[in-house]
Parts: C-alpha cells; sequence; structure tokens
C-alpha cells in the first residue's frame, strides 16, 4: 500500500486546530501519543466503547461528512501480545502497577479477560482507587508485603523512563514462576525487568510487541486490513532497537 506516515508535534490545547488542518489536509487518521489523549478523546464525534472506558483515545480517523471517530487501541494491543507470548489471564493472579492513562487504556480488557484476581498498586492509594472503583477492584500500595506472588505483573508506570529507576514493589509480589511485563520498552532490559530478574523471575518480556499489535489495529481500523504482528516485532528488534 502506498502510504504516508509522519509524525507532528502538537501541544496540549492544539488538538482541535490540528484535527481540523489534517482533516483539510485529506489526512485519513492519526494515531494520539501522551499527553493529549485525553483531549483527543473529548473531541471526538464518535466515541467507540474502548477509548470510552479508557477516557482517552490513540487512533482518530475521519469519515466522510468529516466527523472524528476516536477508539483506543492499547488494551488490544496488550492483550494481543499476552496472547502471542503464550500467557494466560483467565484463572491466574494479576497486578496492574499505575493508576495513569496507561494503566486505564489496558485495564478494561484485563477485566474482560477473567482473571481469578486483579490489583491495582500505585504510590497515590487514592488514585488507584478513583480509577478501580469502576470494575470493585482491590487497591494496594506498592510496599505493602504480600503473603504470596502473582502469575503475573504488569508495569503500567513511566519507572525506567529517563532518571526515574526506583522500584518500590515490594519483592513478595513476584516468584520465579512470575511472569512480569513491562509496557516501556527499549535496548536491553528495562529497569523494571532487571529488579524482576534480580529477583527470580524467569518470565520478562517488554512492551515492544503491544507497540506492534496497537499499531496493527490501528492500520485495521484505518484500511480494513490486518497485519502479521510477529515480523514487524523482529523487524523493529533487530534493525531498529539492536
Amino acid at each position: 500500500m502506498s502510504l504516508c506516515y509522519e509524525k507532528r508535534e502538537v501541544a496540549a490545547n492544539g488538538v482541535a486546530q490540528a484535527l481540523a488542518e489534517f482533516r483539510a489536509a485529506g489526512v485519513r487518521g492519526v494515531n494520539v501519543t501522551l499527553p493529549i489523549k485525553e483531549e483527543a478523546c473529548q473531541l471526538a464525534d464518535i466515541l467507540y466503547p474502548r477509548a470510552a472506558s479508557a477516557e482517552a483515545a490513540n487512533t482518530l480517523w475521519f469519515d466522510d461528512a468529516g466527523r472524528i471517530h476516536a477508539d483506543n487501541t492499547d488494551g488490544y494491543g496488550l492483550m494481543a501480545d499476552l496472547e502471542r507470548l503464550g500467557i494466560t489471564l483467565r484463572g491466574a493472579s494479576v497486578l496492574l502497577l499505575g493508576a495513569g492513562g496507561a494503566a486505564r487504556g489496558v485495564l478494561g480488557e484485563l477485566v474482560a479477560a477473567q482473571p481469578a484476581r486483579l490489583v491495582l498498586m500505585n504510590r497515590t492509594l487514592a488514585r488507584a482507587e478513583q480509577l478501580a472503583a469502576r470494575y470493585e477492584l482491590e487497591c494496594l500500595t506498592p510496599d505493602v508485603h504480600l503473603p504470596q506472588a502473582f502469575d503475573l505483573v504488569i508495569n503500567a508506570t513511566s519507572i525506567g523512563l529517563g532518571a526515574n529507576r526506583e522500584i518500590s514493589l515490594h519483592p513478595s509480589a513476584v516468584a520465579p514462576r512470575t511472569a512480569c511485563y513491562d509496557m516501556v520498552y527499549g535496548r536491553g532490559e528495562t529497569a523494571f525487568l532487571q529488579w524482576a530478574a534480580a529477583r527470580g523471575a524467569n518470565q520478562r518480556h517488554d512492551g515492544l510487541g503491544m507497540l506492534v499489535a496497537q499499531a496493527a489495529e490501528a492500520f485495521r481500523l484505518w484500511h480494513g486490513v490486518s497485519v502479521a504482528t510477529p515480523p514487524v516485532i523482529d523487524f523493529v528488534r533487530k534493525r531498529l532497537l539492536g
């Protein structure tokens, strides 16, 4: 397919103007990144359930009438990558670290997967409780000692980005059998995955597969074409991340 896909910097509070310009220029659709996903969601004429649940949109497109459609493919991307990795959520105990936009984007899909236990952890407990109230989930602070490790721990925080490398999660949350998944990715293991390795977790995965899967879902929404993600993941891992 002959396509043009470019990055454009859009300031907060400038999303409406940018979308009007894109629409006038004949742009078919756009991906939206932090910190303007919430603003993009609010500007939608047609809001899809995944974006409504997350209160944030990462995939927009325009119809023939010029209306803005908004969806969120982050949760889909996470679930697709966990399936690729052979990680089963149904009946499992799952810990989600964080209560910000990344956590909101995937929480609905995590709940729908029917884990036996799903716990939210955040340094600011009130923020986690506000998010968990929709689904009646359990909330804890990261320093709590746990009687039993989780089957899956998902990091949806900014730990490991920039100078923020402090891991405050209590070691009791993980065991050798625990699968640890970080939505962050990069060259080598992230700070969170290094922390998990030091505490014996044998299954450690970064978020590159989630990135590719959410992009593939956005591509399907725009063009009606499904893309096989494993070759793309391999390409990015080898050619771009080294």
